[in-house]
């Protein structure tokens, strides 16, 4: 999975100097960025970091605002916030102007999805999204996608359907009704 995610953003960044993964657990999503010399940060509530890679605290309100970086991996955490669209603007303030951002979340279909996240994760998904939900909060939180789609994940070792996107900092755009 680290692989394909390094692929993909590779394809619209190319050699990202700084990369900062929020709630990346100890970082593996970053090995790939690791390897290659890039800087690589989390924040994340657990301690324990890959070696190589700098963990700067807990939530992305702890990374200082001084710092940017390149990309930025939001990968399984959009669904835990209570605010996705607060994250959403604190990972944008510390993206350079040519960072890329990678979300991914799970397409979270409650019939004929072998993980059902009720079963699997009954309390700490707190937000469900579909393709148009997360492209209207990404448009008007100052995002500019190039990359939104249903994808065949995995995670945890099984099969999951779930909507990743590339995005990068963009001209916001007014709220729609939908």
């Amino acid at each position: 999975r680290a692989a394909l995610i390094f692929d993909v953003i590779c394809a619209s960044q190319s050699g990202p100097r700084q990369v900062l993964d929020v709630g990346g657990g100890g970082g593996r999503l970053m090995l790939p960025f690791l390897a290659r010399g890039a800087e690589c940060f989390l924040v994340d509530f657990s301690a324990r970091t890959h070696s190589g890679i700098k963990r700067l605290g807990d939530t992305v309100t702890d990374v200082p605002r001084t710092m940017s970086f390149d990309v930025v991996i939001c990968s399984h955490v959009l669904e835990h916030v209570a605010d996705p669209r607060y994250l959403l603007t604190a990972v944008l303030e510390r993206m350079r102007d040519d960072g890329v951002l990678y979300l991914e979340v799970p397409l979270e279909h409650f019939h004929n999805n072998v993980w059902n996240p009720i079963q699997a994760e009954p309390v700490t998904h707190v937000n469900f999204f579909t393709i148009e939900s997360l492209r209207v909060i990404l448009l008007t939180t100052g995002y500019r996608i190039t990359l939104l789609q249903e994808w065949s994940g995995t995670y945890g070792g099984k099969p999951l359907p779930v909507i990743r996107a590339i995005a990068m900092k963009g001209q916001p755009t007014a709220t729609t009704d939908h």
